[in-house]
């Protein structure tokens, strides 16, 4: 599903969204699941591409998913 994410050319990953809406929100979505700072999660991935961003972005869904599972 994160394969369809609609991203863009600029290099790196940054947190901005007018200019990267779908950098941006795999980042929220990655901040959420870890609990941690958008800014934060952007900083780490800030010089990086957005193939391991995106695998990083499923493990985590993937992981918080099989908590909130295992709560029903």
């Amino acid at each position: 599903m994160l394969d369809l994410e609609l991203l863009d050319s600029i290099p790196g990953i940054s947190y901005d969204l007018v200019h990267r809406p779908g950098t941006s929100n795999l980042l929220t979505i990655l901040a959420v699941c870890a609990e941690s700072d958008i800014q934060d999660v952007a900083r780490t991935y800030a010089s990086g591409g957005h193939g391991r961003l995106k695998t990083d972005v499923a493990d985590a869904v993937e992981g918080w998913s099989e908590i909130v599972v295992g709560e029903n």
